[in-house]
């Protein structure tokens, strides 16, 4: 592998570069994703698509908050175990969107008698497992272009 340096891209190898292919968490899709996206290019003049993970993160980033909110619903003393299993409860209930648009009805129900949400990510859904917590994520296979100058998908695969 050649390292980049000062911003020059190195030149592909010879007929090689055509063969080379990766895989990258694949963008997000539908209204959540365009309005986020929509939202960062705005105020930030920032392309969502030029970044792997940062949907992901922004919908750890409210996974995070809900879950604290059910951690402190009580008014007691809470610890990290308390969080987790805030966690656990983010995959039925009243459909929540990531963001700001969610957050009031989030921290409503979490905070109510249900104590459940089912949140909707921006990156895609977020069905987490029960035993594993984790949300699985549709993956990107991509391979360089003819051009070398750039990638295509190939496919994206879903879970």
């Amino acid at each position: 592998m050649v390292p980049v340096r000062n911003g020059a891209r190195p030149e592909a190898p010879e007929g090689g570069h055509s063969s080379q292919s990766g895989t990258a968490p694949a963008l997000g899709s539908g209204t959540a994703y365009q309005t986020f996206a929509n939202n960062l290019k705005n105020e930030f003049q920032t392309d969502a698509s030029a970044y792997s993970f940062l949907a992901h993160t922004y919908d750890a980033a409210y996974a995070g908050i809900f879950g604290l909110t059910f951690a402190t619903r009580t008014g007691q003393a809470y610890d990290g175990f308390d969080v987790a299993a805030g966690l656990s409860q983010l995959s039925s209930g009243v459909a929540v969107n990531a963001g700001p648009t969610g957050f009031t009805t989030g921290v409503s129900e979490l905070r109510g008698k249900a104590g459940k949400i089912d949140l909707q990510g921006t990156s895609g859904p977020l069905d987490f497992d029960s035993t594993t917590g984790e949300a699985p994520g549709a993956i990107e296979v991509w391979k360089v272009n003819a051009a070398a100058n750039g990638f295509d998908t190939v496919t994206v695969v879903t879970p």
